[in-house]
Order: C-alpha cells, then structure tokens, then sequence
C-alpha cells in the first residue's frame, strides 16, 4: 500500500512506522553489514597477522578494514535505497552522500566527544571556520554515527524520489535536492539525535563504575533490550554503534544477542532442522519475525535467557576485573557471521594478565552453549505446559 492510498490516521502511522523502522532501518543493517561490520573484520584480520608493524599483508588488510569502516555512511545510503526497491540510481547515489555527511554531522558541526569525561571539544568543522575565519575542514579518522547516516539518507530518498524523473534536467535537479535535502536533515535532526546518544553513552559508562550490583542489573537490561532489538526487524548493530557500548556492557550485549540467534536455532530444531538452525544461528533471528507477531509469547523463552546469561556474564573474570568484555562494533551482531564471539574473543585476549583457556571456555559457553541450552530448556518447559506447540516456531525457508 501507498501513502497515498492509506485512508486514515492509523493506517497513515503504520505506513510511516513501517517504512521508517522496518524497511528503512533493514536497509541500514545492509549498509553497516557491508562496510562497518566487513570492515572491521578484515581490520581484526590484519591487526592479528600484523603484530609487530613490519607485515605487509597484515597492514593492507587494516588499511581496507578502516577505510571499508570509513565508508560507513556511502553504504547505509545504499542499504536503505535499495531495500526500498524502486529507487533510481541518481537517488541511491544522492543518498550515499547525503548518508557519509549525516554521518560525521558531530565533526561537520564542529565538535568531538569524550564518553568518559561526558565533554565536548570544538575541533574545527562549521563552528571552528566561522570562529577563525578559517577555511572550511574536518578530519575523518573513524566511522561515524550510524543513526546520522541514516537520517540523512532517508531524507535525501524521500525528497530525491519526489522529483525524479519529473523534469528534463533530470540529472541535475535529483542529485541536488537529494543531496542538499539529505544534508540539512542530516545536520538538523542527526547532530541533536547525535547529542542524545552520546548522553546515553556516557550513563552506560558511569553505571559500570557504580559497583557489582549495578553492573549485574544493567548487564540484565542491555542483554535482553538488545537481544529483541535483534529479532525485531531494527538494526540492532546500529544501536550499539550509536550508544558507543563498550567493555562489560558491550559483552552483556553479546550474550543477550546469542541467546536469541542460538536460542531460537535450538528451540525450533525440531521444526526446521539443519537449515534453520544454520540459517538462524549463523545468520539472523529475524526469521522468527512472522512467527513472534502471530504468538508474541514466542518471545519469552531467549528474553528469559537472555537476562539470565546477561546477568551472570557481568560477574565473570576477564583478566582485569569482572565481566566478559566487547566493543561495540561487535555488541549489537551475535553470532551472525560469528562476528560477536570474535569481536569479544578479541577484545578479552587484549587484556593484561588474560588467561586465554579460560577465555576461550567463557566465549564457547556464552555465545553458544549455555544460549542453546538454556533457551531449549525453557522452550521445553513451555512446551509441558501448552505455552507453545510444534509448528509454532516453522519457517519457510523455500
């Protein structure tokens, strides 16, 4: 259905929440999958080949993976044009740009920030020229903010698919209003979008200095908030972005992540089979999707195991204090790809005192095992009680 076709109010907001956070932010795990996620990877790659500095093929291959990082915002533009289909190709380019500016909206205002010390510090951009009378500059070292990119794609998409093919300048006037209308939302709604993450960034940061109990419960809140935000058709990896999750709070995000991807791979073995577990496991619980909306009850079984999992994941030693230990590259990812177990298994090994058997059990335990287990074990005991039935959690995968 057309926007315009949608009689009222309601239909109207369901167009727009579905266009927005389903097709929109699908779009957007494409682009992070196919340049932040990749990216890193082949980063993690060459810094392991590259230990010493000398090794060719290892600094290569870190050149790719930052660059590929960089890229970030070019290819959530992509993602959320082509998802949407029917797109024309000056309008996925215009996104691209208009998607790499909302990005660096924070550097393009002019300011950086310190999640520790919750400051900003004005490093050029717009602010610094106008204060100097300086030329225009920014320096882009890292990836930027994910949800930026995305805001400024979806304007210029929106805006650039109003005009296409509607006058005979074509070619100039769909580049120029997708890319000019993408910047100014990228700016004007991405820089105070920007604002409030880098805020909740910080009091995620402050919680871990509150104490074990603090920690234990935010590890319970992050696991199970980001283990849904996987499964439902949001981008899970964005928001851990965004927020800047890291340390023990990051690596509760892992597990909460695992126990849904492990854990409806387990739960509906008997349904799917290799396939689904393969499909679910290694690719994404979003399949459940169609299910979850039908039996919403569905949910239950890995939210349970997840807050179960996330809790105790915060208490683990990891070679410097408490907790298992991510960044948040890999904190919104589980195991799709295995990009969550590796993101962690790295970030743990570059600890002092590390002790790398027990590392190693703590990520096969918390990634894989104990999120099967335990989400099997819960689906079973709903099972018993007429909670859930066979068939529930099937999927077509022809």
């Amino acid at each position: 259905m057309k926007f315009s076709e949608c009689r009222s109010g309601g239909q109207k907001f369901a167009w727009l929440m579905n266009y927005v956070f389903i097709d929109g932010m699908s779009g957007m795990a494409l682009g992070l999958f196919a340049t932040l996620i990749a990216g890193t990877i082949v980063w993690q790659l060459g810094a392991l080949i590259d230990k010493g500095g000398s090794n060719f093929f290892g600094l290569a291959l870190e050149a790719i993976g930052k660059v590929a990082q960089i890229a970030m915002g070019a290819g959530i533009g992509a993602g959320v044009c082509l998802k949407m289909k029917k797109t024309s190709p000056l309008v996925v380019a215009s996104a691209c740009a208009a998607g790499m500016i909302g990005s660096y909206a924070g550097a393009i205002i002019g300011f950086t920030y310190d999640y520790e010390t919750m400051e900003y510090t004005a490093t050029g951009g717009l602010t610094g020229a106008l204060g100097s009378g300086s030329a225009f500059s920014i320096s882009i070292a890292s990836a930027g903010d994910p949800m930026g990119a995305f805001i400024g794609a979806m304007c210029a998409m929106s805006l650039g698919n109003l005009v296409s093919g509607r006058t005979k300048v074509d070619i100039l006037v769909t580049p120029l209003v997708g890319v000019i209308g993408g910047a100014v939302g990228g700016l004007a709604i991405g820089f105070p979008v920007w604002l409030a993450l880098n805020a909740l960034g910080s009091f995620i940061i402050w919680v871990q200095t509150l104490g074990t109990f603090a920690v234990a419960v935010m590890g319970m809140i992050i696991a199970v908030l980001m283990g849904v935000a996987l499964t439902l058709p949001i981008s899970s990896a964005a928001i851990g972005i965004a927020i800047n999750l890291s340390g023990v709070a990051a690596g509760a995000a892992v597990v909460g992540c695992c126990c849904h991807m492990m854990g409806y791979a387990a739960m509906s073995f008997r349904e799917n089979r290799w396939g689904g577990a393969v499909a679910q496991g290694l690719g994404t619980s979003m399949l459940q999707v169609p299910n979850l909306f039908r039996k919403p009850v569905l949910f239950l079984p890995p939210v349970i195991s997840s807050a179960i999992l996330g809790t105790i994941s915060t208490l683990l030693p990891n070679g410097v204090g408490l907790g298992l230990i991510a960044t948040k590259t890999g904190s919104g990812m589980g195991t799709a790809g295995l990009v969550g177990p590796i993101d962690m298994l790295f970030e743990m090994l570059g600890t002092q005192n590390c002790n790398v058997p027990l590392t190693l059990l703590w990520v096969l335990l918390f990634c894989f095992v104990l999120p099967a287990a335990l989400t099997l074990a819960i689906g079973e005991i709903f099972r018993k009680l007429g909670i859930m039935k066979y068939g529930d959690l099937k999927l077509d995968l022809k």
